[in-house]
């Protein structure tokens, strides 16, 4: 890969994990943001690196054709696009939303991604083809209690990189999701992280990966599952770990030790904390 790797949400948790495998991994990295302030604390976390600052957003379709003219004036040929933009995670019973609340998850979350590959994919196939990969999250083939709008518009996402998948093969483009089913650890929450939560910087390796192509047989899926660098050690059935909890059943383990209850009870409190802001556009 010779050309430019572009990341969407660059200054974000993960987007800082994807900039930094990008620059490890020797590519030159345009990012992406539109917040200029925390752009800047990026290019001073990597003074000597080849980094240039894209301000802008893709939250409408607008802004999303001048980000792609805004990078098309820098003249730098695109090898390939990492996203991690996400949306407002919106509190409610699905049941109990108010008239227009799905919509707006839709409209906030979703088509931002589709405003994004519009405008950019145009580039990679003017380039001659390349990587644009997703990251995705845990409400993406998930539920998410209370927050059903959330996790809709999240599994919406994962058909629509499908649907591109497909769509983008004449173009020598290839669309996939990593779709990591575990929050991630990053220097804000590490206090608060259980220890199966994959690293930002594990998270940014396997995304160039899938840009750069190194499995061949991962290339030809459009979603990638995640999977961290080192397996986890085996648990205790959960009729040998006090206090563990089992199916109706009797026969399948919901939560095989006191370890994995006490990693839910502190992602439950997390997430409580950070659903408390108030509610922003989407972050590009």
């Amino acid at each position: 890969m010779t050309g430019a790797v572009l990341i969407l949400g660059a200054s974000g948790a993960v987007g800082r994990g994807l900039v930094a495998a990008a620059l490890a991994a020797g590519h030159p990295v345009l990012a992406s943001g539109r917040d200029p302030a925390r752009l800047q604390q990026l290019q001073a976390a990597f003074p000597a690196a080849d980094l240039v600052l894209v301000e802008g957003s893709v939250a409408t379709e607008a802004r999303a054709q001048a980000l792609a003219a805004a990078v098309r004036a820098l003249n730098r040929p695109l090898a390939g696009v990492l996203v991690a933009i996400r949306g407002t995670a919106r509190r409610s019973r699905l049941l109990e939303a108010a008239p227009g609340a799905l919509r707006a998850s839709l409209d906030g979350d979703l088509q931002p991604h589709l405003f994004a590959a519009r405008a950019l994919l145009p580039l990679l196939a003017t380039a001659g083809g390349g990587g644009y990969v997703v990251v995705g999250g845990p409400a993406t083939t998930r539920p998410w209690a209370g927050y059903g709008t959330t996790a809709i518009a999240a599994a919406g996402l994962q058909m629509l990189v499908r649907v591109l998948h497909e769509e983008s093969f004449s173009d020598a483009v290839r669309v996939q999701m990593l779709l990591v089913d575990k929050p991630a650890r990053t220097a804000d929450n590490s206090p608060d992280a259980c220890p199966q939560w994959p690293c930002v910087q594990a998270i940014g390796d396997a995304a160039v990966a899938l840009l750069e192509r190194r499995d061949p047989a991962a290339t030809k899926r459009a979603v990638v599952p995640f999977l961290a660098p080192h397996a986890a050690p085996a648990m205790a059935p959960a009729a040998q770990v006090p206090g563990a909890v089992s199916a109706a059943d009797g026969t399948t383990p919901l939560i095989a030790s006191a370890t994995a209850q006490r990693c839910l009870a502190d992602a439950r409190a997390f997430l409580g904390r950070l659903l408390v802001s108030p509610p922003q556009e989407p972050t590009s």
